[in-house]
């Protein structure tokens, strides 16, 4: 029902959703609050549109999947079914539970919330100079 009604009507009633004042994270506009309605209520999300899945595959990097035990909307097998879009890539998926890192809660956003940085996002610095788990350095993945 959120994102077959709320969401769209409160955008547009608003001309943009309001999502700061519930705490999730920054307003977004009308237009990108209706399409994010529009996805969510799409069994591959973004990957429903024609033609998406397929310019994904020819895709090649390394990425950095990071998900909780305790996020509420991307639970695991969607977020590991997000992931089998990109076959060409070398994937880390790092699925930590908050106490893990010795948080008691991030759900769906709360790794970008600034006071947990110095918990996880570490995380992503060490994956982006290169120096992961599988080259022998230790990170909050281990």
């Amino acid at each position: 029902l959120l994102e077959m009604f709320a969401i769209p009507a409160a955008a547009v009633a608003c001309g943009y959703l309001p999502t700061k004042r519930l705490g999730l994270f920054e307003n977004l506009p009308r237009d990108a609050a209706r399409e994010w309605a529009f996805f969510s209520r799409q069994r591959d999300y973004i990957f429903s549109l024609p033609g998406y899945k397929e310019r994904y595959r020819d895709f090649k990097t390394d990425i950095l999947a990071v998900s909780f035990t305790d996020d509420e909307y991307s639970v695991e097998p969607a977020f590991s079914s997000l992931l089998n879009v990109f076959p060409r890539c070398k994937i880390e998926h790092v699925h930590l539970a908050p106490d893990r890192v010795g948080l008691k809660r991030v759900g769906h956003m709360g790794f970008f919330r600034a006071k947990n940085k110095e918990k996880l996002w570490n995380l992503v610095g060490n994956f982006l100079l290169g120096t992961t788990k599988d080259k022998g350095n230790k990170n909050i993945a281990d």
